[in-house]
């Protein structure tokens, strides 16, 4: 947050033909800047001041966003008010009035810190690069367009935007500097529109460009006539998205906290594969920062693959004529119960969600305490018990960074923030921890695993560890350092493994920070396989429990990877040593529908994700972002259908979710303040679950999901 103001009122003055009224949103607001997650991009944000004991009656957001840009006409009206336009909104004048507690010199400030802002979207650069000239021609040009207009008279204000009102982005040019080429291709282009639910052509003949500024900085440019339409740089949030069958590039385009879908229908499938080699190799470098010639021919495909939307997939095990799953498009009907009384404070937000093999528990760590939940005969969770004062054997308090079930699900692993060389055993029967591992005095303990898949389901006592540079086996049986020197493998290179996974005959999988995922098929040795990164960091990682298919989390995608090499008469996979050489991996990139995300009106942010459990074969995926539990089926994506994915959205932010095992049809869910169980069937297609979006102002519930 760069300024704000602590005290005021906000208004809406809504213009409706020849008649205007005032109508006070928020009283006692706080209003504030603060920096977006692109560059040179701010907003102003009002924030209402809630009283838990007396909640509001309306259905407004308590946090109201506007992107701050020459065109709201932002302007100080009187000595303790400002006024401006809300661009999504084509007939309203926002103003705050600020609390006569509230010094001048901060109202001052607060208006030449918009106007800073305003400079850098518009020369996209920092305020320290302007000369006070600049600034003034800014702050001039916003008084000009006010000038001899008051409240009352706004229709020629109002005329004076942009297409933004039509909730369309604003135009945007590529920032200053020289330039490169890297390809130019002509295309149509199209943008979402929510409302007919279909992709609209906007221009017919546009030149594409994908423009290098810089070392290792890539844009795309879209534009007419030498006339800027779209310039946007090369990120995993773009969601990209290409289509072989309509020849089309789909992506997102974010401004401010609007979302846009837009779509380039290129002439022929040629200039389609083309601007996707292209892109791929890009975007790869913009993200590792290194060439890509440098990689081999193999690991380049396994890149530019992992772009394509659907790739039809011919499996001697799979047929469509199977039964399909018809379980999931059954619709969304709901029979939720909340426990947030029986495990909340008001202070801690749920934080970790462990679901045990053996006893039917369900485990919710939430700050320095464990609410332990019973799975009940019908699939819903019943509340047990709470395990308060999670602490050291010194007694210092543990708020744990990363959990996991251990031994019978009798106990608990927990590894802590402030001391990554240390382990913890909890006896969950006593409620206490009892035991304290230290791994090694010089080799970090980051993030830890079982032996085995399953191997909490048995009394096994060993463990997998990893530091940002090495992988190790973990024995609690040792005196001293619990690290097993003899299997105990470093790579002098600055890895930044992030997370470990294993499988039932004990193979471990290593992802990392950069990207890559390393396949062993025992602990101490050289990895039988390194699949190349994409270029952004891995967070999440699951893996079947015959570890065929991997699942790699994302912020912004899933990595679905099958492993089996099929160049090998045996069908062995890539952790065993020996194998034929064969081409890498194709690589699923799954990922949401850029319009879907355009009806969500926010940035996808996955949680890591997890395959079902149990004795059987792995049928289905979940992970979640933001409200959403969004869930893949294994054999669907299998056969290219990467998109058929379903969805169901919560009032509030999902912590964490995972299936109950043996049972891929109950997912148990964590809210910040609640968990409960979700059913298969209360997942549907995006179709089916479609609303029509809210007024933006009067109620901005970012939501709804686009049909396919």
């Amino acid at each position: 947050m760069l300024i704000s103001l602590p005290c005021g009122d906000f208004y809406v003055t809504t213009i409706e033909g020849s008649k205007s009224t005032r109508e006070k949103l928020f009283t006692g607001c706080q209003i504030a800047v603060r920096r977006t997650s692109q560059k040179f991009q701010y907003q102003i944000v009002i924030t209402r001041q809630v009283d838990s004991k007396s909640l509001p009656e309306d259905d407004l957001e308590d946090e109201q966003v506007f992107l701050i840009d020459e065109a709201i006409q932002f302007k100080r009206k009187t000595d303790t008010s400002f006024t401006w336009i809300d661009v999504s909104e084509s007939n309203e004048v926002l103003e705050f009035v600020c609390d006569t507690s509230v010094p001048s010199y901060s109202i001052d400030a607060f208006q030449s810190t918009v106007y800073d802002c305003m400079y850098e979207r518009k020369a996209q650069r920092s305020r320290d690069e302007a000369t006070d000239e600049d600034i003034a021609a800014i702050k001039q040009a916003q008084i000009s367009q006010n000038k001899n207009k008051s409240m009352d008279d706004l229709t020629d204000l109002l005329s004076n935007l942009k297409t933004v009102v039509s909730n369309e982005p604003l135009d945007s040019s590529l920032p200053a500097g020289q330039s490169q080429a890297m390809i130019v291709v002509k295309a149509s282009l199209h943008l979402f529109d929510q409302k007919s639910n279909a992709f609209v052509p906007k221009v017919e003949d546009v030149d594409v460009r994908v423009v290098q500024i810089g070392t290792y900085k890539y844009w795309l440019s879209v534009s007419q006539a030498d006339k800027p339409l779209i310039a946007q740089l090369l990120e995993p949030s773009m969601n990209p998205v290409f289509n072989k069958e309509h020849s089309a590039f789909i992506w997102n385009y974010y401004e401010g906290s609007q979302v846009y879908s837009w779509l380039l229908q290129f002439p022929d499938k040629q200039n389609l594969e083309d601007f996707k080699e292209m892109f791929g190799r890009c975007i790869f470098e913009t993200l590792n920062e290194m060439p890509f010639s440098k990689f081999e021919k193999g690991d380049q495909d396994y890149v530019i693959n992992a772009f394509e939307e659907d790739t039809e997939t011919q499996e001697a095990d799979l047929s469509d004529e199977e039964q399909d799953e018809e379980l999931f498009l059954k619709g969304n009907d709901s029979d939720e119960e909340s426990h947030a009384d029986h495990f909340a404070d008001g202070v801690e937000k749920n934080k970790h969600l462990q679901v045990s093999y053996n006893n039917n528990r369900s485990f919710i760590i939430r700050g320095n305490k464990i609410g332990v939940f019973k799975h009940t005969d019908d699939d819903k969770l019943e509340f047990y018990t709470t395990i308060n004062n999670i602490a050291d054997l010194q007694g210092k308090p543990l708020n744990p960074s990363q959990v996991m079930l251990y031994q019978e699900d009798s106990s608990m692993i927990f590894l802590d923030p402030k001391d990554n060389h240390r382990a913890y055993k909890m006896d969950l029967e006593r409620g206490a921890v009892v035991e304290e591992w230290k791994g090694h005095d010089y080799v970090s303990l980051n993030y830890i695993a079982p032996e085995t898949k399953y191997a909490q389901m048995t009394n096994t006592q060993t463990l997998v560890g990893i530091s940002h540079n090495s992988l190790y086996r973990i024995d609690p049986r040792l005196s001293g350092n619990k690290l097993v020197e003899s299997q105990f493998k470093q790579y002098m290179s600055k890895n930044e493994f992030s997370v470990v996974a294993t499988t039932e005959k004990g193979y471990v999988a290593v992802a990392s920070n950069k990207g890559d995922i390393r396949l062993f098929n025992e602990i101490g040795k050289n990895a039988k396989c390194i699949l190349p990164a994409l270029g952004d960091p891995i967070y999440g990682l699951d893996l079947t429990a015959t570890g065929r298919f991997i699942i790699a989390t994302c912020k912004t995608y899933l990595l679905f990877i099958d492993v089996e090499n099929k160049a090998d008469p045996k069908r062995r996979l890539a952790y065993e040593p020996n194998l034929p050489k064969g081409d890498k991996p194709v690589p699923h990139r799954l990922q949401l529908k850029p319009e879907h995300v355009a009806y969500m009106n926010e940035r996808v942010s996955f949680t890591p994700a997890k395959f079902n459990t149990g004795p059987n074969e792995e049928t289905t995926i979940v992970t979640s972002t933001g409200p959403y539990v969004v869930s893949w089926s294994v054999k669907k994506i299998r056969l290219g259908k990467i998109h058929d994915y379903v969805i169901k959205k919560y009032d509030d932010v999902v912590v964490s979710d995972n299936f109950v095992y043996n049972n891929d049809n109950s997912i148990v869910v964590a809210l910040p303040n609640d968990v409960t169980t979700l059913s298969k069937k209360q997942l549907a297609s995006p179709r089916d679950i479609l609303t029509t979006p809210s007024r933006n102002l009067r109620s901005r519930s970012k939501i709804v999901n686009a049909p396919y």
